[in-house]
């Protein structure tokens, strides 16, 4: 059986499982509205029972792939009725179980485990530079003088959360986070000391190239932003009236085979790594996020990338053989 732990309804997520099923295999869908309600642990064997009677046996589980979310516990086990202090104890409790669940799913064969889902920014930019990729210059400040100086030097700049991009729900208000330039009225605004911040040099593009990266191989499309003001600064600042054309792109084999060397640097089989290509028909390393969209990519360019998918997470499942042990 192929484990898939996965947000409910997500459409990328059906459509590999659909492509598994076809293969002859079974999966198990684990969303986030799957609630556990009871555990049990004893040695090397897990069993975990959702409400509605679904179960799982870690020892049927002979591939895994984590797509996003995490396991949800029943309301019952939160105690927000008891002291802070106790709550906050037992919720420790809780997440020491989620690793060891995490780290027994790490031992079989996997596509992103859950261990990876978060990047440091910062480590994989000295990464992508120590390897011999191009990244923007960058600075990480906590006074307004040192952001001037900053933006005499490079011009046109950006400032960028340093952990992931945030969404915030209020009510029937969406907030997200858009790269923009931070202009010099934006740093006059700023007090003279604040907390430390990450400040980017822009760098001018002609184009942008997504890259799905699965099992030592680039699948690239080609984002044409830059004809549109909505989505040149930043291309998920999306023009659902008139969406950038997107199409295939030959990834140059020297800048594929540097992604391959980060990738296994950064212990990621699969991952969404967005460059740019900058009018001199430079390449310009932004980041990888190990659990990022491929769905569009593998419509706009007719890659199927969801059948590459379920035919990794099949094969790979292939290799593993679960052994019980009493200690």
């Amino acid at each position: 059986m192929i484990l898939i732990l996965s947000g409910e309804g997500d459409a990328t997520t059906l459509s590999v499982i659909r492509w598994i099923e076809e293969m002859g295999h079974t999966v198990m869908l684990v969303s986030d509205k799957d609630v556990i309600e009871n555990i049990f642990i004893e040695n090397d064997k897990i069993v975990l029972y959702f409400k509605g009677n679904k179960t799982l046996h870690f020892s049927d589980i002979k591939a895994y792939w984590y797509r996003r979310g995490a396991f949800a516990f029943s309301e019952t086990w939160q105690h927000s009725d008891v002291p802070d202090a106790i709550s906050t104890q037992l919720g420790a409790e809780l997440r020491f179980i989620v690793e060891l669940l995490n780290t027994r799913l790490g031992k079989i064969p996997n596509l992103s485990g859950n261990g990876n889902r978060r990047m440091n920014r910062l480590l994989v930019m000295d990464a992508a530079r120590d390897i011999g990729l191009l990244v923007p210059e960058f600075g990480i400040f906590t006074q307004r003088n040192a952001v001037r100086t900053f933006a005499i030097k490079h011009g046109k700049i950006l400032t960028k959360p340093v952990s992931d991009v945030s969404f915030f729900n209020e009510g029937n208000i969406s907030y997200r986070q858009y790269n923009a330039l931070f202009t010099v009225d934006d740093i006059e605004q700023l007090p003279e000391r604040f907390m430390p911040g990450l400040f980017v040099a822009y760098v001018e593009k002609k184009y942008e190239l997504r890259i799905f990266y699965i099992n030592g191989r680039c699948y690239t499309m080609a984002i044409l932003s830059q004809q549109d003001p909505l989505t040149r600064i930043d291309m998920r600042h999306y023009n659902y009236q008139k969406p950038n054309r997107n199409v295939p792109y030959q990834l140059p084999s020297a800048i594929g085979d540097m992604i391959g060397v980060l990738m296994k640097q950064l212990d990621l089989n699969t991952g969404s790594i967005d460059i740019l290509v900058t009018p001199d028909d430079s390449f310009v390393f932004l980041e990888v996020n190990p659990v990022g969209q491929f769905g569009n990519m593998s419509a706009s360019c007719s890659y199927q990338l969801e059948r590459e998918v379920a035919t990794y997470l099949t094969t790979i499942s292939a290799t593993y053989e679960h052994v019980e042990r009493d200690l």
